[in-house]
């Protein structure tokens, strides 16, 4: 599919060339044209419809889908967060713990 579009771009290239010698001289690229006009509008649309088919459906599927990974990622994260501060609470009341009953050890043992 793309050696024949690669084929016919060549060609249109090395056909610009000689249909401005033809018409006797540089074609002027700022001049509107109607013609030109049309066609670049009917390429256009054809374009458009065709991507709109083949094109856009999946990239808008692709980008929702990455949408609802990062939302499940970032939702994975605050329960994991969640939980290392519970835990960290555990740890910090444990060690609170152990330093109550280090301090009535030294008590006792200076009693």
């Amino acid at each position: 599919m793309r050696t024949p579009l690669l084929t016919a771009a060549l060609i249109a290239l090395a056909a610009a060339p000689a249909t401005a010698q033809e018409e006797g001289g540089r074609p002027n690229l700022l001049e509107p044209h109607a013609g030109l006009m049309f066609w670049t509008l009917i390429i256009f649309v054809l374009l458009l419809v065709v991507l709109s088919k083949f094109a856009f459906k999946p990239l808008v599927a692709a980008v929702e889908a990455r949408e609802r990974s990062l939302e499940e990622a970032i939702e994975g994260a605050k329960r994991d967060r969640e939980a290392a501060a519970a835990l960290l609470a555990e740890q910090r009341a444990g060690i609170e713990r152990a330093r109550a009953e280090a301090q009535q050890f030294i008590a006792e043992g200076r009693a």
